[in-house]
């Protein structure tokens, strides 16, 4: 059974859970060598199946909205888009529909972002840059 945990940024919990990931130079390398950070200003989402880390979400509060950037989910397709719509699916319940979520995200899985909703900002060589902003106004209601 899948469970997902929310940790704060500093907790001693996170390193416990993640270290062994985010230590690891497959996934390091799958990460395109960048190294994984966090904050007092970071929740993370940790994505458990029998008690064993599976994929993560790192998500930072700035002034802006929040930001998704240096998330792990497998490496199997099936499995990664799994887990990837799972944490998504979370962090926005989580963070609210009103909230603006910007993301950097690995090319592979520019899919699975535009399938919950975020949209294109900008492509780069490795990532592409999303947005996902919700309209506060109805479908009924006109916008000035």
């Amino acid at each position: 059974m899948k469970k997902i945990i929310k940790i704060g940024g500093k907790e001693p919990q996170l390193y416990l859970a993640v270290a062994p990931l985010i230590m690891n130079a497959y996934i390091l390398r799958q990460n395109n060598n960048y190294p994984f950070k966090t904050s007092a200003s970071y929740v993370w989402f940790v994505l458990y199946e029998s008690n064993q880390v599976i994929a993560f979400m790192p998500v930072e509060h700035r002034d802006t909205g929040f930001k998704i950037d240096n998330y792990y989910a497998s490496p199997s397709p099936r499995m990664r888009e799994e887990h990837l719509k799972m944490l998504l699916q979370e962090v926005i319940s989580s963070f609210g529909l009103q909230a603006i979520y910007n993301a950097t995200v690995h090319i592979r899985d520019k899919g699975v972002f535009a399938s919950c909703g975020f949209t294109v900002l900008r492509e780069l060589k490795h990532y592409v840059r999303m947005s996902l902003k919700h309209s506060k106004t109805t479908n009924n209601e006109k916008k000035p």
